[in-house]
């Protein structure tokens, strides 16, 4: 509902106030330098307002200097905690002021501090006992400008209008020229500016804080804020001016005496009258207006297309609901007045019943989604902002209602195909993670196909010369044996050379000292040794790739996987020399073993492969084999490189994920390694850390 005060208040009224405070602040201290000017300078126009008044105490103008300037500190927006306690310090000083007076005035000790300014000039000029205890709360009120109780009392109001109203006595005293009231017997009178001064700044202060305290009442937005404004200054000025009309006419002997008071009576009633008139006007057409709006706020809410209702919350009761709402839950606005939540509210789906429930600001609107239950026991899908106000001290639940039961269905429905489209990518994931792998047992395939046939190709070509260059070399030893014979035989005979030619002996022993025929003969046997030797490494070296490939082993066979592991480690060991990386076997007796040797040996090759290119140089790759007590069969192969990255364990066995530069790798061989474990029913697991080094283990069960 609208604010109906809006035309009859002024606009931003906080504000007003605080310029209005900072406005009594400059005029008190401006009228306390004039006065500290008059007593400098002695100019009597200064000290007093007029011939014939009071003095203002020198000390008292410094009291409304340091007041107005500590009241001026905590005008700042945004006072720091230095500029407070300058401000407070200043307070005290004033306090120091009054309570030195005060306790002068009841014992025999007396600071005198009001005489130590213009002492000469003063000539008895002391502070009056009402003066001192005004600013007394004027000092306290200024210093707790910013304490506030539990309870929301706020003392600074309370001591400036005490403070306020010892000066507003004075000054109606000064008005009606009645002494008793501004001035005490045997002390000097306060002076009418020091007065002044005083309700000036008891006002500054109120408004200091425009909207805490008893100031909010004033300044509020409401209807009491209104009246509080509009007759609380002519209330308080109307009685004080009246009075003084009638001092001034019975003086003047406009009226007789003994019907001023009478006449006052009747200004006084008729000024109240006319205030009462006046207000009374007000509050009617404020009135009528709140009328017109409720009449054309409720014919909108009954119009509205969204549902409205109000429900109690102590009895649960509806007690006004619209039209839109009698619609969406199918029943008529008799009916519709004697409902309870239970009656509509899905217990199931209590929803935002509840969040108001275990809410903690009960003022904060809360939105959510329940089921309403219709009359005919359909249900209904809403989404209700609800709130709770107060009506008449009534604590109610004003909650909006939208039926959203088409976009709920349309929701589910969208659910349904996104679950759908799940399946789908889900099924389509899966066929690219098959398609993956085949391509990876393709890839396999063709590389020990080309490796069978690479082996079959090298083992063809070197067997036929290997196959007679070793009988050539067991003729050739044979046949030198009988040459070393034979030329024993003809040394035997050098005496019967000699003999009988012997420039051809000594052109014979001439060439044997050249071709140092005794060590030849000697080293001949060495020779014919080695190079049979180098003729079995070949034989062996083809036998190995024979073993790795194993080409007449393509099926499931029993082997000894020693011997695949150790010609696996044969055929690499020339790579792990090149970068300087020893190889070492630690091979444990295994029994006869079921599996796909030529597989076996692909996985081996990979994993060797793998630790050579992460090793750095004179490190070691160890190949262990051992056979666990269920008969399954562990094959690690563990280096001391560089390790796996934490965030690359995962995804270390996907197809064609590599971390090696472009060029040096193409992300299959731990997959495919991954697929041949997996299809002989084994388990590949790896153990790594940054800067220390991998370890494979591959399990492999036991099978028939």
């Amino acid at each position: 509902m609208p604010d109906l005060t809006r035309s009859h208040r002024p606009i931003d009224l906080r504000r007003r106030f605080l310029l209005a405070a900072a406005g009594c602040d400059v005029l008190v201290m401006g009228v306390a330098t004039a006065v500290l000017a008059g007593w400098l300078l002695d100019l009597e126009p200064l000290k007093r307002i007029a011939p014939g008044l009071v003095e203002m105490n020198p000390l008292t103008a410094v009291s409304f200097l340091l007041l107005g300037t500590a009241l001026w500190l905590s005008l700042r927006p945004l006072p720091t905690r230095g500029s407070k306690a300058f401000a407070t310090t200043l307070c005290l000083l004033v306090v120091a002021f009054g309570l030195s007076r005060l306790l002068a005035v009841v014992t025999v000790h007396d600071l005198a501090w009001d005489q130590w300014l213009f002492h000469s000039s003063l000539h008895g000029n002391r502070i009056a006992p009402n003066t001192a205890f005004c600013l007394l709360l004027l000092a306290l009120s200024t210093a707790l400008v910013d304490v506030e109780s539990r309870h929301g009392i706020r003392p600074a109001q309370l001591l400036s209008l005490c403070g306020g109203g010892v000066a507003a006595v004075a000054l109606i005293g000064y008005v009606y020229s009645t002494e008793s009231l501004y001035g005490l017997p045997t002390y000097i009178p306060m002076a009418l500016h020091t007065a002044i001064c005083a309700i000036v700044l008891s006002f500054g202060v109120l408004s200091a804080r425009p909207d805490r305290g008893i100031m909010a009442v004033a300044t509020g937005d409401d209807l009491g804020g209104l009246l509080a404004r509009r007759l609380l200054a002519v209330t308080i000025a109307g009685p004080v001016l009246l009075g003084w009309l009638r001092m001034v006419a019975v003086r003047r002997e406009w009226i007789p005496d003994h019907l001023s008071n009478a006449v006052l009576v009747i200004a006084v009633a008729a000024l109240f009258s006319a205030i009462v008139w006046a207000n009374a006007r007000v509050l009617r057409t404020i009135d009528a207006e709140r009328r017109q709006a409720e009449q054309r706020y409720r014919a909108v809410v009954q119009q509205t297309a969204e549902g409205i209702y109000l429900l109690d919350v102590s009895t649960q009761r509806v007690i006004e609901s619209n039209a839109a709402f009698h619609r969406l839950l199918g029943y008529t606005h008799e009916q519709a007045d004697h409902l309870f939540a239970r009656d509509f509210v899905d217990q199931q789906h209590v929803g935002i019943k509840q969040q108001i429930a275990e809410t903690e600001d009960p003022d904060q609107p809360v939105t959510g989604e329940s089921q309403y239950k219709r009359q005919d026991g359909s249900t209904v899908e809403v989404q209700a902002n609800a709130s709770i106000i107060t009506v008449n001290g009534q604590a109610v639940v004003c909650t909006v209602v939208h039926d959203i039961t088409r976009r709920k269905r349309a929701e589910r429905e969208i659910q349904e195909k996104n679950r759908q489209l799940v399946e789908i990518a889900r099924s389509e994931r899966q066929a690219l993670a098959a398609l993956k792998q085949t391509q990876s047992q393709l890839v396999q395939t063709e590389k020990l196909a080309g490796l069978g046939q690479m082996v079959a190709g090298v083992a063809h070509e070197i067997n036929n010369p290997l196959s007679f260059v070793s009988n050539n070399v067991a003729v050739l030893q044979r046949d030198l044996a009988a040459i070393r014979k034979l030329l024993q035989f003809y040394q035997q005979a050098d005496e019967i050379i000699e003999a009988a030619n012997k420039p051809l002996l000594e052109e014979i022993r001439d060439l044997a000292e050249r071709i140092d025929l005794p060590y030849t003969l000697l080293n001949t046997d060495d020779l014919i040794a080695r190079s049979r030797e180098g003729l079995g490494r070949i034989q062996q070296i083809v036998k190995d790739l024979r073993e790795f490939a194993r080409l007449d082993e393509s099926d499931l066979h029993e082997v000894d996987l020693n011997e695949g592991i150790a010609s696996t480690v044969n055929i690499i060991r020339g790579t792990g020399k090149k970068k300087r990386v020893d190889i070492v076997m630690d091979l444990q007796p295994l029994p006869r073993f079921a599996c796909y040797p030529a597989k076996v040996n692909q996985v081996v090759m990979n994993l060797l492969a793998n630790a050579i290119d992460a090793s750095s140089e004179n490190s070691k790759v160890t190949v262990r084999s051992r056979s666990t007590t269920e008969g399954d069969v562990d094959i690690q192969v563990e280096d001391q490189g560089t390790g796996i990255a934490p965030e690359a364990m995962s995804r270390i066995f996907d197809p064609f994920y590599t971390t090696k530069p472009p060029g040096q790798g193409t992300g299959l061989g731990l997959s495919i390694s991954y697929g041949i474990v997996r299809n002989h029913g084994g388990t590949i697991d790896v153990q790594s850390q940054l800067g220390k080094g991998t370890c494979f283990t591959v399990r492999l069960p036991r099978r028939a």
